[in-house]
């Protein structure tokens, strides 16, 4: 994030649009990112539908208006995505060294990028285990990720893991409280971040469909499990909205997938569009559209 607002601003001054200017068009590259993923995965309808679904998620309308470690993640989460899946098809060492780097990258972004690393892997040993994705290249990717990610990593030690020690003071775990009411109010953020019909028609796919397909297993496995561990972790203590943001990456493929399955000419494609700033919250509010797209 420092290096985008460093850039930005080098080059057009301190001014307040230019520290925003690259969330933006990030989202903008995270959605053609999800399309070329979608297309590759699941077709080329899929790949439209998913990109379309990125742009009008809340998460990408506020996104694209704020500056936050967020907007770089999910870039570098969503290549790492894109690359995994052709280092599935082809087994490819040369895919696999980018999905490390990329993963590296994501972690430099925000130690968040450690979920997909950590689901990612026992995916593999669950489900995988070298039938798709050999040891080898499973070793590429760990020890690229590291090397990149170690330049961070030598900086916390020789700052005595300062980042570090603020990641676990946010979690702030020293006095749990055991509160539903915190739980109810993540929950009910997540349907806001990627809109309300998006978020429950996720949720019932992820229902009936995990294990019957490889791919939406794996997208399932770096999604689910991370709204699930921030739930956990709203109802110890606390969470905020957008801890679980990574997780709608993988979403937004899952329904991009699912969204093409019907044998109409037709598919409709849901849509949440509305966003409306209060003061001291962001409420996102709801609506459908129906997009025909040729099937």
């Amino acid at each position: 994030m420092a290096w985008l607002i460093g850039f930005s601003t080098f080059i057009f001054g301190n001014e307040e649009w230019a520290v925003r200017l690259f969330s933006p068009i990030t989202h903008l590259f995270i959605s053609l990112v999800l399309w070329g993923t979608a297309k590759f995965a699941f077709g080329s309808n899929s790949g439209k539908i998913a990109a379309l679904i990125w742009i009008f998620t809340p998460a990408a309308s506020l996104g694209g208006f704020i500056i936050s470690t967020d907007t770089p993640l999910l870039l570098f989460w969503s290549l790492s995505l894109f690359f995994l899946f052709i280092s599935l098809r082809q087994n490819s060492s040369f895919s696999s060294l980018f999905v490390g780097i990329f993963l590296g990258l994501a972690f430099l972004s925000k130690y968040a990028a450690l979920y997909f690393l950590i689901f990612f892997i026992i995916w593999w040993i669950i489900y995988d285990r070298s039938t798709f994705l050999s040891i080898k290249n499973i070793i590429i990717i760990l020890f690229t990720s590291f090397l990149i990610a170690s330049t961070n990593l030598y900086w916390n030690y020789l700052n005595d893991f300062v980042t570090v020690s603020h990641t676990i003071s946010n979690a702030d775990l020293s006095a749990i409280t055991l509160n539903y009411k915190n739980v109810i109010d993540f929950l009910s953020s997540q349907f806001l971040v990627f809109g309300p019909l998006l978020f429950l028609l996720y949720l019932l796919i992820i229902i009936d469909s995990l294990f019957k397909n490889r791919d939406i297993t794996l997208l399932s496995m770096i999604s689910f499990p991370i709204i699930i561990l921030i739930t956990v972790q709203s109802f110890l203590k606390i969470a905020n909205a957008n801890w679980a943001v990574t997780a709608y990456v993988g979403a937004t493929l899952i329904i991009s997938y699912y969204a093409t399955l019907t044998r109409n000419c037709e598919c409709f494609f849901i849509v949440n569009d509305l966003s409306c700033i209060t003061d001291d919250r962001t409420l996102i509010c709801g609506s459908v559209v129906y997009l025909p797209l040729r099937c």
